[in-house]
C-alpha cells in the first residue's frame, strides 16, 4: 500500500505539471482512498502511516512541529494543497490559449456556428458533464494542431489555427 501511494502522489505531481486533468483526478482518487485507509486504521503503526505519508508527500514533521500542527492536521494541510493545484490546473486549462481539449468525442450539444478566415469550422458545445457553453474547434477537423494525450483524447494547440477557444456562458 506505502508504494501504491508513493506512485500515485508521484503521478499526480506528473500529470499536474504536464497540464493533464483526468490522470490527476485518478491520482487524486487512489490519494486519498489511501489516505482513508490510514484513517480507517487499516495500516498497523504509527511510525508506519507517518513513513508513508512522508514518502506520499503529506507529511512534513518539521512543518507539523514549526505550526503545532499534529499528525492529521499537517496531512489535512497538505492534502487540501495538492487538491487546490488540481483546481488551479483546471482553471488554466479552461482559460488562455494553448492546449484544449478538443476531442469530439468529449462534447455534446455540437452545433456548427461559422468559419474562421482560414477557412476552420468554428462550434458551439458543451462537455459532457461539465457545465457552461464553450466555442471552438473539433480537434478531428484540425490533424496539424492537435496531439494524442496519454488519456486517449485529442487536445487541440489553439496557438497554431485562427480560432479563439472560448467559454460563452
Amino acid at each position: 500500500m506505502a508504494n501504491n501511494a508513493l506512485n500515485s502522489v508521484q503521478g499526480l505531481t506528473k500529470n499536474l505539471s504536464a497540464g493533464n486533468i483526468v490522470p490527476s483526478i485518478s491520482n487524486l482518487s487512489s490519494i486519498t482512498q489511501t489516505y482513508s485507509s490510514v484513517v480507517g486504521g487499516k495500516i498497523v503503526g504509527m511510525n508506519q502511516v507517518k513513513s508513508l505519508a512522508s514518502k506520499a508527500g503529506l507529511f512534513n514533521a518539521r512543518d507539523a512541529s514549526r505550526l503545532g500542527q499534529s499528525f492529521l492536521q499537517n496531512v489535512g494541510v497538505n492534502l487540501s494543497s495538492k487538491i487546490g493545484a488540481i483546481g488551479g490546473a483546471v482553471k488554466s486549462f479552461f482559460s488562455g490559449g494553448g492546449f484544449k481539449w478538443s476531442d469530439q468525442r468529449l462534447k455534446e450539444g455540437i452545433k456548427l456556428v461559422g468559419k474562421s478566415p482560414l477557412g476552420i469550422n468554428i462550434y458551439s458545445f458543451k462537455y459532457k458533464h461539465t457545465d457552461g457553453t464553450y466555442e471552438g474547434v473539433m480537434a478531428q477537423e484540425v490533424p496539424w494542431a492537435r496531439t494524442m494525450t496519454d488519456t486517449g483524447f485529442y487536445a487541440v494547440d489553439y496557438n497554431k489555427t485562427d480560432v479563439e477557444f472560448r467559454r460563452l456562458d
